[in-house]
């Protein structure tokens, strides 16, 4: 007696016509269009993911171009009748002019010589000659050459359709040849619809929630779904259970409860780690792989990311309505910053458990840290808090907190300065409006910044040590054999802005410090000062890889 063998979903439902593949519109209408006017170009590159429909499309192109219809008078047609002689070999796999080739397995030049020494001669059977060249991206840089003048100018007779997973491996000069179409990932909305109608086919019953799942763990692939979908028919029969259940679904895919998941999730923004360890400990003795259960964490995360911002997604139907409705409970006192907190810790943590001896222990401890974390206030609090503690003289003296019991160093400065500000008169060398000369050496190196003078600026913060400043001289200190020219160029440059002459003096007598080293010396001392403030002591133990970073604002510097 025998037995018939069992075709998967996938085969057994395979598109035939353009019309009936899913999830793919534009390019549909752009095939129809093509083919019913007749301007289909002699070289077809299809790009996407596993499982959209690649292959699938290329051979119903190839059955469009080659019917000739029920009563063997038909022209090429986008919707090929499905009958003829022509079409039922192409879908066989039969057909003498239609010739696949799996570029994985057939890589080299020598490959690529057979098709085009084939390409020479006219079709036996049908129209064109159709040469289907599936993972394409995979053939060997000579053969790509070897192709590329057949490509460019093939025989009239002759037709290519490539198939590919990774676009950005195939040369420009084979792209440039070909007329691309992108097959989009399917929503997981369409996949549940197109599970549901196979599933009243077949006569299966099945859960919403249940394709629910398998539309989301096929990933934009239709194919991974039907094979999913195939397995947990599979799981059903063998357990004589009445149709396909999310439980039997779940168990399959080794996905955890959804109400586990929204339960960690609540005790994770809570900070309740107590409660997150146990939980997750009942997970885990029940088989759950620690890896999977943090994937599961972050998808839902992104999801309720997504229900946060887009109202319309708490009608997603790949989510059953208690899903959603606890989804809707959870965000409902968060903020997008938690969630973006959320997971920025968990995907750094997933990475931490993929290459952790013990991952059991190691999801464990991502999960307490983040309990920890997602109960710290936000960081504009935590700089107020700073703020309101800082102890010892007014907040513009410095933008961190003092301490109580401890006095800041005072950084002596070792310019000395005339302060006295003087505005020129209006003379007939000087413009219309007078000219505020800076009385600080400081002062006058940001004046130089202001009008654009960076490099001279730069050489008098770093290499200059000044003894005396006052309008319209500047006695300093200075390497003259690297820097000889300086003194020379400041005057010029200072006549020119400021319109009088200055006197520029250079003394042997090195005394002093640079702008620079004052500013490094004041930065230092300000960071000492604030690492003594309690609350900025007590964050720094709790966080030990920080780093103190002085921010002072612009007025601050000037």
């Amino acid at each position: 007696m025998s037995q018939k063998t069992y075709t998967v979903l996938a085969r057994r439902y395979r598109p035939t016509r353009l019309d009936d593949l899913v999830g793919q519109e534009l390019l549909q209408k752009t095939l129809n269009e093509a083919i019913s006017q007749n301007h289909l170009p002699h070289a077809i590159l299809l790009h996407g993911i596993r499982g959209v429909g690649k292959t699938t499309t290329a051979r119903i192109i190839a059955r469009a171009l080659n019917c000739v219809g029920a009563d063997g008078n038909g022209a090429i047609t986008p919707n090929p009748c499905g009958v003829c002689a022509s079409c039922r070999d192409i879908q066989d796999d039969r057909h003498l002019d239609v010739i696949e080739m799996d570029a994985a397995s057939r890589t080299g030049v020598d490959d690529i010589r057979e098709i085009i020494e084939s390409a020479r001669y006219k079709a036996v059977k049908g129209r064109f000659k159709i040469f289907i060249i599936d993972e394409v991206h995979m053939l060997s840089k000579s053969a790509f050459n070897a192709l590329l003048k057949t490509l460019e100018e093939p025989p009239a007779h002759v037709k290519f359709i490539f198939a590919t997973t990774e676009i950005r491996k195939i040369p420009d000069t084979i792209l440039s040849r070909c007329m691309r179409f992108d097959l989009k990932r399917i929503e997981p909305a369409i996949i549940l619809g197109h599970l549901a109608a196979l599933c009243v086919q077949e006569g299966i019953t099945a859960s919403t929630e249940a394709l629910g799942l398998l539309a989301r763990a096929g990933d934009g692939s239709m194919r991974d779904a039907l094979s999913l979908l195939d397995q947990a028919i599979a799981l059903s029969l063998s357990n004589n259970i009445d149709g396909v259940t999310e439980e039997r679904v779940r168990e399959m895919l080794g996905a955890t409860a959804r109400d586990h998941i929204f339960s960690l999730l609540t005790a994770l923004f809570k900070g309740d780690a107590a409660t997150l360890l146990i939980l997750s400990e009942s997970l885990f003795l029940d088989g759950t792989d620690p890896l999977l259960l943090l994937q599961e964490v972050l998808e839902s995360i992104y999801w309720l990311t997504c229900l946060k911002t887009m109202p319309k997604m708490k009608e997603d139907a790949t989510w059953s309505k208690a899903d959603r409705e606890q989804g809707i409970a959870i965000i409902e006192g968060l903020g997008l910053a938690a969630l973006a907190r959320a997971w920025q810790i968990l995907s750094k943590g997933y990475e931490e458990v993929q290459k952790n001896p013990l991952p059991k222990q190691a999801c464990q401890m991502v999960l307490v840290r983040f309990c920890h974390l997602s109960t710290l206030p936000p960081l504009e609090k935590i700089i107020e808090s700073a703020s309101n503690r800082s102890i010892g003289g007014e907040g513009h003296h410095s933008p961190i907190a003092s301490s109580a019991h401890h006095t800041a160093p005072v950084v002596n400065p070792t310019i000395h300065t005339i302060h006295e500000t003087k505005v020129l008169p209006t003379q007939t060398d000087v413009a219309s409006e007078s000219i505020s000369i800076p009385d600080t050496f400081k002062g006058l190196v940001q004046f130089l910044h202001d009008k654009r003078e960076i490099l001279l600026a730069t050489h008098l913060e770093n290499e200059v040590r000044v003894t005396a400043y006052r309008l319209g001289e500047i006695t300093m200190n200075l390497d003259t054999n690297r820097f000889g020219q300086l003194p020379a160029q400041l005057r010029k440059m200072l006549h020119t802005l400021t319109k009088i002459e200055w006197t520029i003096n250079v003394t042997s007598v090195t005394s002093g410090t640079t702008l620079i080293e004052n500013r490094e010396a004041a930065t230092a001392a300000k960071i000492i000062q604030a690492k003594e403030n309690p609350f900025l002591d007590e964050f720094l133990k709790e966080f030990p890889h920080s780093t103190l970073t002085l921010m002072e604002s612009e007025h601050a510097r000037n």
